[in-house]
């Protein structure tokens, strides 16, 4: 697998933030409900978010 740099906290930052942007005008374009599909969606664009964010923040904070 090629080497691939981990993110910098600025791009953490930015992804997250885009991320919560989308889901607030998502619950905002739906009135604030929360079905199933929609709340299914949140979950799964939340992992495919945080997953690749938390594996760099590890990469750059290794546990002693």
């Amino acid at each position: 697998m090629a080497y691939r740099r981990p993110l910098t906290t600025r791009q953490m930052l930015l992804f997250a933030l885009l991320w919560l942007s989308l889901v607030g005008y998502t619950l905002w374009m739906r009135g604030g409900r929360l079905d199933g599909p929609t709340l299914l969606t949140l979950l799964l664009s939340a992992v495919f978010v945080f997953y690749p964010i938390i594996k760099s923040w590890r990469q750059r904070h290794p546990r002693r």
